[in-house]
C-alpha cells in the first residue's frame, strides 16, 4: 500500500547486501533474471542471432558487442585481460599498410596472435579475396575463398566467447562475399574452423583460478613451433594493461599476489631475451628486462618469431600491432632500453603516434596514447630510417571516428638517431623540426645536467628529493629533528612564505616519528620547494624559496643548497628555472608525464634539464639571477617576461628559438582546458603575425629580381567564415592571383580525402600561388609561417617566374 516505503526498504536491503557481499552479487542476479548462462569463466546472455540482419549490420559490430559485453559481465576479468575492440578505422589502415608492403598479397598467410572477436581477420580475409580476384581475373568461387579461408587465416585467443564470435564473424563474411547463389547445402563448410583456423590457448588453466585473470595465452608454451616462421603477416592489437596486485575482495577465493605477476613478467623478460639471442644480439639480451610487467610488448617478440624470416626465397614478414605509446615513451631506464633493443633487432618501418587521437570517437573507450607500430621481421642496417607521423586532434573529423594523416609531414627518421636522441619523437609529436634544433641547443653538450651539477657537490644525495612520509600504517622512525621543523604550507596565491602561519611537525600531527622522515640535511636553508603538482596556471607558483628550515611533505620535492660555495645563486637560478617558459617547453618535448593528461612535475624532468656552471658566470649575471628571484618572489607586478628573456638568453638562445618555444607551447596540449584557444578558428588578428612573417621570409627572394611579395587574404573568407580551411594568396606586389570558390571548394575535398594539411595551388602564367591552411590557430603562428615560407622556397619559386632553388 505504501509503495515509496517498500522501495526504501528495498534500497535499505540491496546497499546492506552489496555492502556485506561486493557489487559483483548484483552481475550474479541479473544473470539469474535475465537467463544468462556461463560459458569460458564470463556469464553470457542468451541471444537470437535470427533476430539479426547481418546485410545490414558491420560485421565489426561484433568485437563491440564483445567487448561491452565482457566489461558488463565481468569487469575485473576483461579489464585485466584488457578487453578492447580495435575500432575499424585504425583496422582498415593496418590492413592496408601490412598487405601494401607485400610482393604476392594474394597468397598471405595472416596471423592475429589476440583475435578478439576477428576484426583484424575479417578484414583481411576481405581483403585477400580481392587480392585473389585481382591476382586470377576472376571472381573467387566458393572453393577458393574456403580455401582462402582455412589456409591462409589464423586467430589466437584465451577467451572462449570471443573466439565463437571471430568463427561467426568469419562464417558470416564468406557467405557474404561468395558470389554463387545460395541455397544453404552449396554454402555448408567442410570443417569447423576451431583447431584450424582459431586456435585456443591458455584461459581455463590460467585463469583466475590460479589466483591472476591474466593469461599467458599464445605467448605461453601451448603454442605449437610449427607456427614459427610461417606467416607473411602477424596484425593484431595485444593486451596493453599492465599486470597488477589485487587483494582479495570480498566474496572471491584468490587474490592476484606479486610472486604471481613476478612470475608473469619473468615469463614475458624470457621471450625477449631468446628472440634478442636468436638475432644475434647476446648482450642485449643479458640485459633486457620487459618494463613494468607489461604484456604487450612480449607480442611484438613473439610476433618476430611467427612471421617469415628474410631468406634468399622468402620476404621478410610484415608486422603490425596497435599498441600503447609507452612502447617509445621513455627517454631512459628499462623502458628506453626495451624500446632501444626493438630498434636494434626488428626493422621498424612505421610508427603512428596517436596520442593526441586520445578520449575522442577515433577510439571509443581508450584514454591512454596509443600508436600503430609497422615493421619487417629482419635485423635492420645500420644507417636505417622509419617513417614516423603523428595525427593531430581535429574536433569535427575525430567525433566521427576519423582522423587525418599527413604523408607529406611524416617524418624519416634513423634509428641512431632516436638513440642518440631518446626524445626526438616525443618532441616531433607535439612540434616540428625547428623544435628539435631549440632542443639541440638547449642539451648542448658543454652543459652538464642539473643532477650532475647537484651530485658535484652533494655526494651524498640527501639535499634533495620527495619530503617526509607519515603514511602511519607502516613502520614509524624517530624524527625528533622533523618534529621541531616548522612544517610547509603554502598560502593560496602567495610567492612568498608567510611563517608566521606555519605551525611545527609535532603540532601538526601529534608525534615525532615519521615512515620515511628523510635527512635533518633535506630541509635546511637557503631551500627550494617545488609542488608535484604545480597547476597549470601559467602565472602560479610553481617553486618556493625558504630562508629557513623547514619540513615538508613528500607532496614535494626540495632542493637544500645548505653548503654549496654558491648557496643563494644556485637556490635563486632553481626557483627561476622551475617558473621559467623554458622548463615548461623542455619538460613538454622530453617528460613521459607531461604532455599526457595531467601535467604532473617530475623531479626526473628538472634533474634532467640542462644548467650552467655557477662558477663560470660572470658575478654580474649571479646578481642578476639573485635579484630576479628576489622580484619574483616579492613584487606583486611579476617580471615575467624579464625572467624568460634572462633564461633564454642564458642557454644561449637567440629571439627566434624564444618564438618557437612559445609558438609550440600554444600549439600542443590542445586538448586541455589551457591549450583549448589552439583549436580555435581564426580571424584577421590571429592571422596577422602569420602573413606579416611569411612575407618578410619570402621578401629577399623577391628582392633579387627586383620585386616585391605580396601576400593578402582573398575576400569572401570573413572572420565569420566556418569553412574547415582558410586561403590566402601570395605573389609579386604587381600581380593579382585569381580566387575561385567553386575551385577551392573542390581543394577542400581532395585534401580532406588525402589526408593533407596543406594546399597549393599554382595560378595559371605564373601569377602565384593561392595558400590552403586548416583553419585553426595552432596552423597560423610565426613559426608555421616560418616553415612554410621555407617550403615554397624550396619547391615553388617557379609559380612567381623566380628562379628556382633545387
Amino acid at each position: 500500500e505504501n509503495r515509496p516505503a517498500r522501495e526504501a526498504a528495498y534500497q535499505r536491503f540491496y546497499l546492506r547486501t552489496q555492502h556485506l557481499v561486493g557489487k559483483r552479487i548484483f552481475v550474479n542476479l541479473e544473470a539469474i533474471l535475465k537467463g544468462w548462462r556461463a560459458s569460458g569463466g564470463a556469464i553470457q546472455g542468451e541471444l537470437d542471432w535470427g533476430d539479426l540482419d547481418f546485410a545490414h549490420i558491420p560485421v565489426g559490430v561484433l568485437s563491440q558487442v564483445y567487448e561491452s559485453f565482457s566489461h558488463r559481465a565481468d569487469s575485473r576479468i576483461a579489464r585485466d585481460t584488457s578487453v578492447h575492440y580495435t575500432p575499424r578505422t585504425i583496422a582498415e589502415l593496418m590492413v592496408e599498410e601490412s598487405f601494401a608492403a607485400l610482393k604476392n598479397p594474394a597468397a598471405a598467410h595472416v596471423l592475429d596472435p589476440s583475435c578478439g572477436a576477428g576484426i583484424f581477420l575479417v578484414l583481411t580475409f576481405r581483403r585477400l579475396i580481392r587480392e585473389r580476384w585481382q591476382h586470377d581475373e576472376e571472381r573467387p568461387s566458393t572453393k577458393a575463398i574456403q580455401e582462402i579461408l582455412y589456409k591462409q587465416l589464423c586467430g589466437f585467443d584465451v577467451s572462449e566467447p570471443a573466439l565463437r564470435l571471430a568463427a561467426l564473424a568469419l562464417y558470416i563474411t564468406a557467405i557474404e562475399v561468395n558470389g554463387t547463389p545460395r541455397p544453404p547445402r552449396a554454402l555448408k563448410f567442410p570443417r569447423n574452423l576451431r583447431g584450424e583456423v582459431l586456435h585456443r590457448f591458455g584461459g581455463e588453466d590460467n585463469d583466475a583460478a590460479k589466483g591472476t585473470a591474466f593469461s599467458l595465452g599464445s605467448l605461453g608454451p601451448d603454442v605449437s613451433p610449427d607456427f614459427n616462421g610461417r606467416f607473411d603477416i602477424v596484425i593484431g592489437n595485444p593486451p596493453w594493461t599492465r599486470l597488477r596486485e589485487k587483494p582479495r575482495e570480498e566474496g572471491e577465493e584468490n587474490a592476484v599476489g606479486k610472486s604471481k605477476t613476478d612470475e608473469l613478467n619473468k615469463a614475458f623478460t624470457e621471450i625477449g631475451r631468446r628472440v634478442l639471442t636468436s638475432r644475434g644480439f647476446p648482450d642485449l639480451a643479458k640485459k633486457y628486462q620487459n618494463p613494468d610487467k607489461n604484456p604487450d610488448l612480449p607480442f611484438l617478440w613473439r610476433a618476430t618469431e611467427w612471421a617469415k624470416q628474410k631468406t634468399e626465397t622468402n620476404e621478410a614478414g610484415v608486422i603490425a600491432l596497435a599498441m600503447p605509446a609507452r612502447l617509445f615513451g621513455r627517454t631512459s631506464g628499462v623502458g628506453f632500453e626495451a624500446w632501444r633493443s626493438v630498434l636494434r633487432s626488428v626493422e621498424v618501418t612505421g610508427l603512428l603516434n596517436c596520442a593526441d587521437l586520445r578520449k575522442t570517437a577515433v577510439w571509443e573507450g581508450v584514454d591512454i596514447p596509443a600508436c600503430v607500430w609497422f615493421g619487417r621481421n629482419a635485423v635492420p642496417e645500420e644507417d636505417h630510417r622509419f617513417h614516423y607521423a603523428t595525427p593531430l586532434y581535429e574536433q569535427r573529423p575525430n567525433e566521427r571516428g576519423r582522423f587525418r594523416i599527413d604523408y607529406e609531414a611524416a617524418q624519416s627518421i634513423s634509428i641512431a638517431r632516436v638513440e642518440q636522441q631518446p626524445w626526438i619523437l616525443k618532441t616531433l609529436s607535439l612540434g616540428t623540426w625547428l623544435d628539435i634544433e631549440v632542443m639541440e641547443s638547449i642539451m648542448d653538450s658543454s652543459l652538464t645536467t642539473l643532477d650532475d651539477v647537484w651530485l658535484a657537490w652533494d655526494t651524498t644525495g640527501d639535499r634533495t628529493g620527495k619530503g617526509y612520509d607519515k603514511t602511519l600504517n607502516n613502520k614509524q622512525k624517530p624524527a625528533d629533528y622533523l618534529s621541531r621543523l616548522l612544517d610547509f604550507r603554502p598560502s593560496p596565491g602567495d610567492f612568498s612564505i608567510d611563517y608566521t602561519s606555519l605551525i611545527n611537525y609535532f603540532e601538526r600531527y601529534g608525534r615525532r616519528t615519521a615512515y620515511w622522515p628523510k635527512t635533518e640535511h633535506l630541509y635546511q636553508p637557503p631551500l627550494v620547494i617545488i609542488p608535484k603538482a604545480p597547476g597549470d596556471s601559467l602565472h602560479s607558483p610553481k617553486a618556493y624559496l625558504a630562508s629557513t628550515a623547514l619540513a615538508f611533505s613528500q607532496s614535494y620535492y626540495g632542493y637544500s643548497c645548505h653548503g654549496h660555495p654558491e648557496a643563494p645563486t644556485l637556490a635563486s637560478l632553481i626557483y627561476l628555472l622551475a617558473h621559467s617558459t623554458l622548463f615548461r617547453y623542455f619538460a613538454l618535448m622530453v617528460s613521459v608525464s607531461q604532455g599526457a593528461d595531467h601535467m604532473i612535475f617530475t623531479k626526473q624532468d628538472f634533474d634532467f634539464l640542462p644548467c650552467p656552471d655557477l662558477e663560470n658566470l660572470p658575478s654580474k649575471t649571479k646578481s642578476k639571477i639573485r635579484k630576479l628571484a628576489h622580484r619574483l618572489e616579492h613584487d606583486a607586478k611579476k617580471p615575467w617576461d624579464e625572467i624568460d628573456s634572462f633564461i633564454f638568453h642564458l642557454y644561449g638562445l637567440d629571439d627566434d628559438a624564444v618564438q618557437v618555444a612559445k609558438d609550440t607551447l600554444f600549439s600542443a596540449a590542445s586538448y586541455r582546458k589551457a591549450g583549448r584557444a589552439a583549436l580555435d578558428r581564426t580571424i584577421t588578428d590571429t592571422r596577422a603575425d602569420f602573413l606579416r612573417t611569411l612575407r618578410e621570409e619570402l621578401e629577399p627572394y623577391f628582392d633579387v629580381c627586383g620585386e616585391h611579395a605580396e601576400v593578402l587574404e582573398p575576400g569572401k573568407q570573413p572572420d565569420t567564415w566556418r569553412e574547415p580551411w582558410f586561403f590566402l594568396t601570395i605573389s609579386k606586389k604587381s600581380e593579382e592571383v585569381p580566387f575561385n570558390p567553386s575551385l577551392m571548394r573542390e581543394a577542400m575535398k581532395v585534401a580532406n580525402q588525402r589526408g593533407v594539411s596543406r594546399i597549393i595551388v599554382h595560378a595559371p602564367g605564373k601569377r602565384g600561388l593561392l595558400l590552403g591552411l586548416l583553419n585553426q590557430r595552432r596552423w597560423w603562428t610565426v613559426t608555421r609561417a616560418r616553415l612554410c615560407a621555407q617550403h615554397i622556397i624550396r619547391k615553388h619559386l617557379g609559380a612567381f617566374g623566380l628562379p628556382e632553388t633545387e
